[in-house]
């Protein structure tokens, strides 16, 4: 077993709290990740340390399914996951990782950090592995970006209304 690291940044022009917030959300990453088809919150409650999520994904032409579960909650700057162990063609992957939300100007730097446990999986396909999780995740965070900028409400960001002039 062998741990695989990836890692992936963008930055954002919405506070790291609208961010976070939206991340934390799990049942919204169907609406910018290209892999999640759905996310459904198993867990009573506010999202926090410990919210369990079930997944449906799809990768090429296989669609997989599991559990995740927020395993760290730091409010407004970094969560942890932890997921099911999945069963693929060639091993089993654990998934894990972090998101990491920071201020950067008047917006958020957003850093995330894959480090899946890899089991029975050639050692030459953990590279393979990594290429595909940086492009897919690439794509994904500039659509997050896109989405987050163009529509402040999406991350739970109020706009304010201007007085009236007249």
């Amino acid at each position: 077993m062998f741990v695989l690291d990836a890692e992936i940044e963008t930055t954002i022009e919405r506070p790291p709290a609208a961010v976070f917030a939206y991340l934390a959300d799990g049942e919204r990453f169907p609406e910018w990740s290209s892999e999640f088809e759905a996310m459904q919150k198993l867990s009573e409650g506010p999202i926090g340390e410990g919210t369990e999520f079930r997944f449906t994904m799809r990768t090429g032409r296989t669609e997989f399914t599991g559990t995740v579960t927020w395993a760290e909650f730091e409010p407004p700057h970094r969560f942890s996951w932890r997921g099911s162990p999945v069963q693929r063609k060639h091993g089993r992957i654990t998934p894990r990782g972090t998101f990491h939300v920071e201020p950067h100007g008047a917006g958020s730097r957003l850093r995330v950090v894959f480090y899946p446990q890899l089991e029975n999986i050639p050692k030459f396909g953990s590279g393979l592995m990594a290429w595909f999780v940086k492009r897919v995740w690439t794509k994904d965070l500039k659509k997050l970006k896109a989405l987050l900028e163009a529509r402040p409400e999406a991350a739970g960001v109020t706009t304010s209304a201007r007085p009236n002039a007249g």
